[in-house]
């Protein structure tokens, strides 16, 4: 496991981040100065689906989802089972990332929903 993990089954004392992505994508998403920033204020885990077990007893208390190309769908059943859960945000491309967090914005992308 590396530095930026958490040992999925410690319970956190701030709220919880869970990253759904392949560490590649991780770490050419975030790089040591982001996942240190992110590490102030949130319990960041990166995990490459929802899936384990182990992930699985984690979700009654992430409060916030990353997810990334790739990642498991989530779906409805998997929502059902993140109670504290206050936003999923997707992050599609490492250009925009760090153009708006150098404005001091937070943001998430996403394309639309297919209808």
């Amino acid at each position: 496991m590396s530095h930026i993990e958490r040992d999925v089954h410690q319970r956190h004392e701030k709220p919880a981040v869970i990253a759904v992505m392949g560490e590649a994508v991780w770490h050419e998403q975030f790089d040591a100065e982001r996942v240190e920033r992110l590490a102030r204020t949130y319990e960041p885990v990166c995990v490459p689906s929802l899936e384990s077990r182990e992930v699985r007893t984690r979700l009654d208390d992430v409060d916030v989802l990353l997810t990334s190309w790739g990642a498991t769908r989530i779906d409805a059943a998997t929502l059902s089972r993140m109670p504290l859960l206050r936003a999923v945000l997707h992050v599609p491309d490492r250009h925009a990332g760090p153009c708006a967090m150098r404005c001091g914005n937070a943001a998430s992308l996403s394309p639309p929903a297919p209808t």
